[in-house]
């Protein structure tokens, strides 16, 4: 039995995110950069906690973990764009079951499985930023997972 890398389980949210989304933004996956300045909206994906929980031997793999989305828009004329941005996040992966793939292994195989729950939602927007007319509404969706291998 392989344990489940975190590599492995960042790369699938992330292809899981990318072939999921209905709302089109532009989507920053860990490790990514890129200039934001002339775009109007974008999502971050960021992995806060990624622990590994004691086993026996004989049982399986278990990773307790926590990610988060952060969804960005400037304003413009649809100021409830950051809504349906984190509605159509929150919609994709709540109660999803992401595979977890080995994508460095011949044909890609499956090698567990990312249950995600309820997020929570938190409203990071500064008021400092809408004052300097550098407004852009921040919220992020924290997401707690267990991944577990087959």
């Amino acid at each position: 039995m392989a344990l489940i890398k975190s590599e492995q389980v960042v790369a699938s949210l992330s292809q899981f995110i990318s072939d999921n989304l209905t709302v089109s933004t532009t989507v920053i996956y860990p490790g990514q950069w890129k200039d934001t300045g002339a775009i109007n909206d974008w999502i971050e994906l960021w992995v806060t906690r990624f622990k590994r929980n004691t086993r026996r031997r004989a049982n399986k793999d278990r990773v307790e973990t926590t990610f988060q989305v952060i969804c960005y828009a400037k304003r413009t004329t649809n100021i409830y764009r950051i809504m349906d941005i984190v509605k159509d996040v929150a919609d994709q992966l709540e109660h999803a079951e992401v595979p977890i793939k080995d994508y460095d292994a011949v044909g890609t195989p499956t090698i567990g499985y990312l249950r995600i729950m309820e997020p929570r939602r938190r409203d990071n927007t500064r008021k400092a930023q809408a004052s300097a007319g550098t407004h852009v509404r921040t919220l992020t969706l924290e997401f707690p997972a267990s991944a577990q291998e087959l």
